[in-house]
């Protein structure tokens, strides 16, 4: 399809058992000017075969297979890449959208000439989903409805102190929420695939703080949760990174990256104090493995090393602190 306004990106990996009603649903959209760019990044199972057989349906798929793996956010990044549209619409291997979607989140940018347009979602919870991750998204998951139930444009001073109340928490929503022209990540950048649970946020945030977006509360996505899926996955097997070295790098972002000045500048406080937090707790497990988290990121964040001199340096001088109080002690009881 030549010059498609918006391009639905549904990155695959072993998705195989609800990817057939994803792709449908991307098909039956009731916007025409779209295409639908499928990445596979290796999977084992019959994703493939379930790909290329739409594929061969359709002429507003493309079809791709990664030569390596590239991880989750890294086939969210090669998706980007491939994309033709003007508009990027993600759509996860789980999910289904409505058929209205594309229709609606294209007019809303439209109207209000915003280049990020968010909408809200349903989730769908399988049995196999754990009591966990069933309550979480049950009774405790954020939603920006709850702050803005009208919907509306949000400016970027309201998204810079929505994100000072819930620093690490995602209040805005998956990919599968956002309608995002392409040209923002020329500006802003892709998608942090340093991160594994909180790479959505962090994108969103990014953004948001910068240039106004515009919410709509309509439930256009429907966002399956189960025993498999991702957040599952995050939730059990990375415990630690997420909760460590993630919220870690967040806050590290916020306070020192060009693109959350604005988020700094008008919440010093809330920022410096999530910071502090998120270091005291990366060093809480050990100084060991707070470094085999972050040593693959020196290259990438070379601020980080200073962390660790700064760390090195007051654990030193505590334990001078402590030797002089333990000398002091031993010479009082002395005489």
């Amino acid at each position: 399809m030549k010059n498609p306004a918006i391009s639905i990106c549904i990155p695959v990996y072993n998705g195989a058992k609800y990817l057939a009603e994803s792709i449908h649903s991307a098909l039956s959209q009731s916007y025409p000017h779209f295409e639908v760019i499928i990445i596979d990044d290796g999977s084992i199972d019959d994703s493939w075969k379930i790909i290329q057989d739409f594929a061969k349906k359709s002429e507003k798929i493309r079809a791709f297979q990664n030569k390596r793996n590239l991880g989750l956010v890294g086939n969210w990044n090669a998706c980007i890449a491939k994309a033709e549209g003007t508009w990027i619409k993600f759509l996860f291997q789980d999910d289904t959208m409505v058929s209205s979607c594309l229709h609606d989140m294209i007019s809303c940018a439209v109207e209000s000439k915003k280049e990020f347009i968010l909408c809200e979602r349903e989730f769908l919870i399988e049995q196999n989903a754990s009591e966990t991750i069933r309550e979480y998204y049950q009774r405790k998951v954020k939603r920006l409805e709850y702050v803005y139930p009208n919907g509306g444009i949000i400016s970027s001073s309201q998204i810079c102190a929505e994100v000072s109340r819930y620093l690490n928490v995602n209040f805005i929503g998956e990919p599968c929420s956002f309608l995002f022209k392409k040209s923002l990540t020329q500006q802003y950048g892709l998608f942090n695939d340093q991160l594994d649970q909180l790479c959505d946020f962090e994108f969103a945030v990014r953004i948001g703080v910068n240039q106004d977006i515009y919410y709509t509360t309509k439930r256009l996505i429907y966002f399956r949760v189960h025993g498999n899926s991702t957040s599952e996955s995050n939730h059990t097997k990375k415990k630690l990174k997420i909760q460590l070295l993630d919220n870690f790098l967040l806050a590290y972002s916020y306070r020192h990256y060009r693109h959350f000045k604005n988020l700094m500048e008008l919440h010093p406080e809330a920022i410096r104090s999530f910071y502090q937090k998120r270091e005291a707790l990366l060093f809480s497990n050990g100084y060991k493995i707070a470094l085999e988290l972050t040593l693959p990121l020196f290259r990438n964040y070379p601020k980080i090393s200073f962390v660790f001199i700064q760390y090195l340096i007051k654990r030193k001088f505590l334990h001078v602190l402590k030797w002089c109080r333990d000398v002091f002690k031993y010479n009082e009881s002395k005489g």
